[in-house]
């Protein structure tokens, strides 16, 4: 028996069916979505050690050759009164043209990229410029030009200390993330085993009492010479305790999902301190364990160092690991990206 039905109907149907069927995608790739790990490998690249032309593969070859979906670019410093140049010199300007140059090679590869500000040297804009606004506008003059997905704030020592320069940094963040909604914001920070100091441990909880959203990323490096045993069991004790700071100033936040604003960044090879050693092995481990916490990205310091060293044991450009294969610790460490 062949029913008859209405234009009226029909087009109620067809609108119910076409609802019915995008809610059931939707819930079906959510779902999907959960059961995979959401962190992501992105290495830090010194961006100046590209500038130059060597017989070393450049960037651009780099990115292409490893299948790098994600990286950081470090560091812009302060150069002069407020300059924003990479290495804080004034050579290196952000409009320079070969910067751009280098900046437009990596663009094509269609890496999504973070720009890192500050460093160890704690050469810092924030220290120089006069106001909040100033900062603001050395911050956008970047995002405008770079166009980067996000940036990225390292700020060890004596930035840790300077409450002015802190002010200045928190209240430029603000209006970044007013204006600039969809820009990702990474604070870096040294971290000993036994978890934050009370200076860093200041310096989240004012973000976050400013209404700041970032993600918190721990340098994993560089401990001290008494700590010569495995490191990767120093990192995940770093994280351990950084996390019980993490849950006790957000207490609504579970567990799992503080654990996915979280990153960790390890010193590949010989670190600055050379009783301290990051393995191929540590590499592999900390995989392994990642399956369990599921981190927001796991780093590297630094991309330019996945290499063995030649005769002369430069740790600016390798590793210190005798024998390991070119970018081993990157092809580790990518296997994340492409579980996403």
């Amino acid at each position: 028996m062949r029913y008859k039905f209405s234009n009226q109907f029909k087009h109620k149907f067809n609108l119910l069916y076409v609802i019915f069927t995008i809610s059931y995608l939707f819930y079906s790739s959510n779902s999907f979505s959960q059961s995979i790990s959401k962190t992501i490998f992105n290495p830090y690249a010194e961006f100046t050690e590209y500038l130059e032309k060597k017989d070393d593969l450049s960037l651009k070859e780099i990115i292409k050759k490893n299948s790098l979906k994600y990286i950081t670019l470090a560091f812009i410093q302060d150069a002069d009164k407020c300059l924003p140049a990479w290495d804080g010199l004034k050579s290196n300007r952000i409009d320079n043209t070969e910067i751009l140059e280098l900046l437009k090679d990596i663009k094509s590869t269609n890496i999504a990229y973070y720009i890192s500000f500050g460093g160890q040297d704690g050469k810092d804009l924030s220290i120089k410029c006069k106001s909040p606004n100033d900062l603001f506008q050395s911050y956008e003059k970047i995002i405008k030009l770079y166009r980067p997905i996000g940036l990225d704030f390292d700020l060890e020592g004596r930035i840790l200390t300077n409450k002015v320069a802190l002010r200045k940094l928190i209240i430029a963040l603000k209006d970044l993330q007013r204006i600039y909604q969809n820009l990702k914001i990474s604070i870096t920070i040294p971290i000993m085993p036994t978890g934050l100091n009370s200076t860093t441990k200041k310096l989240l909880l004012d973000l976050k009492n400013n209404n700041i959203q970032f993600t918190v990323n721990l340098l994993t490096m560089n401990y001290s010479e008494e700590l010569n045993g495995n490191m990767l069991k120093y990192s995940l004790s770093a994280l351990n305790n950084s996390l019980l700071f993490l849950l006790k100033i957000n207490k609504k936040i579970k567990k799992e999902n503080i654990l996915n604003l979280i990153s960790i960044t390890p010193m590949i090879g010989i670190n600055d301190l050379k009783n301290e050693v990051f393995t191929i092995q540590d590499a592999k481990n900390l995989i392994f364990e990642n399956k369990k916490l599921n981190l927001s990205e796991i780093r590297m310091w630094s991309l330019e160092r996945d290499k063995s060293c030649s005769k002369n044991l430069n740790l600016k450009i390798c590793s210190g690991i005798k024998n390991q294969k070119n970018f081993e610790f990157t092809n580790i460490f990518n296997s994340l990206s492409f579980k996403n």
